[in-house]
């Protein structure tokens, strides 16, 4: 390291405590013993934190990082609850030293460039620690941090890292990005003057954190086998994705220049080798299961599929335990939320009361229907300074009906089932004064997806209806998918089933009443039977026309509050404990 310890270490101390606004944190105590869990107040500590390694983190408006999807908005909203519960939690992350905006020709997708700077955002350096490879022996990583509270996020920059999700899942430079998480994140953290609690892995990319405490444990004299028995019992891994083509699988000779440079021991070196299968190659998530003792889903479906499909080295069946995602109340539009503390539903924690279901009885039609007004105005605020497909503002009026779409556009969640039948879309819009808003964008080299959005935006353009009637939102962010998530009437979220591991928009949408239309995939499955607007068929053509006959029935429940109240209420009865981020925090503290 070229910054002794001790220099980082005082700094780090000495960051100070930021402006919440009007947040106000919760007595960490108080939620222990809330959940009945008081023995964790001497194991989670601010010196023996919970950390948190991500690959992203989304919290761009108030702490200045921004992510690319649901995993950047997950870590973001575990740091938000975290800090509002007074839960001593470190987040480490690499700052990307650029991030691409999206914008439109032709209805092309095309990407603009902005560099980015650390210290521009709010964030202090503390110090630089070293990483080395065989083709740049050592290469300075800037180590940068905030505190908010409870809470210190700790970036890692260097101006080569790039842009999140840059090249392929198994280049040299996407495995560069994850050693700088995990060696450099865990040597900032000891720099720090932090011994964690945990090692918490969002995704196999960050396990790279958990074979470098791994080294240092060995590194203290401890045989090898009860180090990795130590590192283990201490290290959860929560896994994001069955789909295999999202992990990272790296060559022998990749992990020969950029990982084993890293590790001071050779045993394990050694132990990461034995890994390795016979054609050479390791797969991130293999190794992420071999060194953590706890695993874990993001919802019912998943982790039980999670269970069923990954294997460990030996090809033995392996645990998965389930923790749901949450939300953190900052996707609830306040009105809603001060509503549903006001008839008792949550409690001053933002965990829901052992009667809350029939509390949420004694919300009226009226008051919804005030706080939706009021949020319609706020999204309309929001739209007014964004662009759609032809670069122009959105504007929705008051008594219109709108269907939304807000997810990164990706196969197999489905965004061109919308259009699969343009004149029935553009019926139940003209006959109900309906709009769809769609947003999201396609992964960097994703071709089919970006010809796909280049057809159905040409499609909406030469359709004298959706012209008028559909607005696909340009460069999807934090703040569209809070401005739909507050003013929508309807949600569209149609993932082949089996695929979403959880997806926390429809959360978002059912939190702030909105009727939620989907197939029973992801977190939407931890609850049966449906109480939203189900998408069921045999074939891709029978979910279509059922997901019409949906967006038909919502329109329907919409145009009366009596029935939109109903269905609002029933779902917020079914799903409150799941949405719940405070819920989340606390199962993760249980694991």
């Amino acid at each position: 390291m070229s910054e002794p310890i001790n220099k980082i270490k005082s700094r780090f101390q000495t960051l100070s405590d930021e402006m919440r606004g009007s947040d106000k944190a919760a007595d960490f105590g108080s939620f222990l013993q809330r959940i009945g869990r008081e023995d964790l107040g001497g194991v989670v500590t601010s010196q023996a934190p919970w950390a948190y390694f991500s690959q992203e983190v989304y919290r761009e408006k108030d702490l200045g990082v921004k992510g690319d999807g649901g995993l950047g908005i997950l870590a973001g909203d575990i740091s938000k609850v975290a800090e509002e519960l007074s839960v001593p939690l470190v987040v480490v992350t690499p700052y990307y030293s650029g991030k691409s905006r999206q914008a439109l020709f032709d209805f092309w997708e095309s990407d603009g460039y902005e560099t980015l700077l650390p210290g521009e955002h709010g964030y202090e350096k503390l110090g630089t620690v070293k990483l080395s490879s065989l083709t740049y022996n050592q290469i300075p990583i800037d180590v940068y941090a905030r505190r908010r509270g409870s809470v210190h996020i700790i970036t890692l920059y260097e101006p080569h890292i790039g842009l999140l999700y840059y090249s392929e899942s198994n280049s040299d430079h996407r495995l560069y990005q994850e050693v700088v998480t995990g060696f450099a994140g865990y040597m900032a953290l000891r720099s720090a003057g932090l011994d964690p609690s945990v090692i918490h892995m969002n995704e196999a990319a960050t396990v790279f954190a958990a074979v470098a405490r791994l080294d240092d444990v060995c590194s203290q004299g401890v045989e090898f086998g009860a180090a990795l028995g130590l590192v283990k019992a201490t290290t959860i891994y929560t896994n994001h994705t069955l789909l295999q083509a999202a992990e990272g699988v790296f060559g022998i000779e990749q992990f020969e220049r950029l990982v084993f440079t890293n590790i001071r021991n050779k045993c394990v070196v050694d132990w990461v080798r034995s890994k390795f299968g016979n054609d050479g190659k390791i797969r991130l998530s293999t190794l992420a299961i071999e060194i953590a003792a706890k695993k874990n889903g993001v919802s019912k479906l998943h982790s039980r599929l999670s269970s069923q499909n990954y294997k460990d080295s030996a090809g033995n069946a392996v645990e998965f335990h389930n923790v749901t995602n949450g939300i953190s109340d900052r996707w609830i539009y306040k009105d809603l939320r001060k509503l549903y503390r006001s008839v008792g539903a949550l409690d001053e924690l933002g965990l829901p009361t052992d009667n809350y279901a029939a509390l949420l009885e004694k919300i009226e039609v009226k008051e919804i229907k005030h706080a939706k007004q009021a949020a319609r105005k706020r999204m309309n605020r929001i739209l007014k300074f964004r662009q759609d497909q032809r670069g122009n503002p959105v504007y929705i009026p008051d008594d219109a009906i709108v269907f939304d779409y807000k997810r990164r556009l990706v196969s197999y969640k489905r965004f061109d089932m919308i259009f699969n039948d343009i004149d029935r879309l553009a019926d139940i819009l003209q006959t109900h004064n309906a709009h769809l808003i769609f947003t999201g964008r396609p992964h960097f080299g994703d071709s089919g997806m970006i010809d796909e959005l280049h057809r159905i935006l040409w499609t909406i353009e030469n359709h004298p209806v959706l012209k008028e009637r559909v607005h696909y939102i340009q460069n999807y962010d934090e703040q569209v998918a809070t401005a739909l998530a507050f003013g929508g009437d309807c949600a569209i979220n149609v993932p082949i089933v089996g695929q979403e591991a959880c997806g926390t928009s429809w959360m978002k949408d059912i939190a702030n009443c909105k009727l939620l239309i989907s197939t029973t995939d992801g977190g939407v499955a931890d609850v049966n039977p449906p109480v939203y607007l189900d998408v069921a068929g045999a074939s891709y053509a029978d979910e279509a026309n059922a997901l019409y006959d949906r967006m038909q029935q919502a329109c329907t429940i919409i145009e009366n509050p009596d029935d939109l109240r109903r269905r609002a209420i029933d779902q917020l009865q079914a799903y409150l404990p799941t949405i719940s981020g405070p819920r989340m925090i606390r199962d993760y503290l249980e694991l």
